[in-house]
């Protein structure tokens, strides 16, 4: 099933916001997945977080774990990645829901 593409702005205006409340730390892949995973597929949520990171607007990475001694993505939002959820500069592949901006 393919998942419409509103709403795929929807989420990742979500994300966007999620990650921008959350500086200035990183968030970790993994808790951006658990967040949406009930309402949005995980390939979704992957594509999404991969548009906004070629996009320059959240900055992805890598560390590795001490307990798994696998690498684990983290994200943080970018100066450029602010200005999208500020509304000062705009993007039209992400929404920016009104009430969620505030």
């Amino acid at each position: 099933m393919r998942t419409n593409k509103t709403i795929l702005k929807v989420l990742r205006g979500d994300i966007l916001i999620f990650i921008y409340d959350s500086a200035p730390a990183r968030v970790k892949e993994t808790s951006i997945i658990s967040g949406y995973y009930e309402y949005y597929t995980t390939s979704d949520i992957k594509r999404s977080i991969s548009y906004l990171a070629q996009s320059g607007y959240i900055r992805k990475k890598e560390v590795e774990s001490p307990i798994s001694n696998r690498c684990e993505a983290f994200y943080e939002i970018t100066p450029e990645g602010m200005k999208v959820v500020e509304r000062i500069k705009g993007d039209e592949g992400i929404t920016i829901m009104e009430e969620k901006a505030e």
